[in-house]
């Protein structure tokens, strides 16, 4: 809406108020929306992160550390295990990021979705009444 014509248009038929007052609404509820998906994508990337940490971390490397002293664990396999730990983790944390970016996409498609289905907002003008043709009187 930055060109001349463009800005004509508005001038004339007085909708600033209208666009503008339009924008902001639809800028507000795309912003809510990503609030929301992010929100959900620090819940699940934190909560799998806990369980992966809870799991490995703690009651693995306290039985490593258990095994190790009954003689049963090496310190290379410690240090094995460790590294397995870190690579779980890392696994885990990546997927829960590809499952929030599938749910954002999957939120970008439906917005889309809306708009392309979204009836008109301005009202239709009808069809003006046929001018009678030109005399040459």
């Amino acid at each position: 809406m930055s060109s001349v014509n463009a800005a004509k248009e508005v001038r004339l038929f007085g909708i600033g108020g209208f666009l503008r007052t339009r924008m902001r609404t639809e800028r507000r509820k795309a912003n809510e929306g990503k609030r929301v998906t992010e929100r959900t994508e620090v819940v699940v990337q934190g909560g799998l992160g806990l369980l992966t940490a809870l799991v490995s971390g703690g009651g693995g490397l306290l039985w490593a550390v258990i095994a190790a002293r009954a003689g049963t664990l090496s310190v290379g396999d410690i240090a094995v295990f460790t590294a397995a730990a870190v690579g779980v983790q890392g696994a885990l944390a990546s997927l829960a990021g590809e499952v929030a970016g599938t749910h954002q996409a999957l939120l970008t498609f439906e917005h889309y979705a809306a708009v392309i289905a979204a009836a008109p907002d301005l009202p239709v003008v009808a069809a003006p009444h046929a001018l009678p043709a030109l005399r040459d009187d």
